[in-house]
């Protein structure tokens, strides 16, 4: 029968009514990026990467490239010593 219907044309038709009638996948409602955490931690995830967007400029980034590259620190170079102090002291402000 299937094969009639091919023949004369008449089984795309068939095809594509029986695709109307499939409903569509429902959209992922949890936002990209949030599918690994546990739901009731979105909100704070959220939050949290909301201000560390808002905390990141062009001039934040490039203070902190000026902190690490503004001296040669060759390993175990006074420059070194000083771009780790700074490092080590630039994250604890961070928390």
């Amino acid at each position: 029968m299937l094969f009639h219907l091919a023949r004369e044309g008449r089984l795309a038709p068939v095809f594509l009514s029986a695709l109307l009638v499939v409903p569509a996948p429902q959209e992922d409602e949890t936002p990209l990026g949030l599918e690994y955490w546990p739901a009731s931690e979105h909100g704070l995830r959220l939050r949290q990467d909301a201000a560390i967007i808002k905390a990141v400029s062009p001039k934040s980034l490039a203070a902190w490239h000026d902190q690490v590259a503004g001296m040669p620190h060759p390993a175990g170079s006074p420059g070194d010593a000083k771009t780790i102090a700074g490092l080590r002291e630039a994250f604890e402000n961070m928390g």
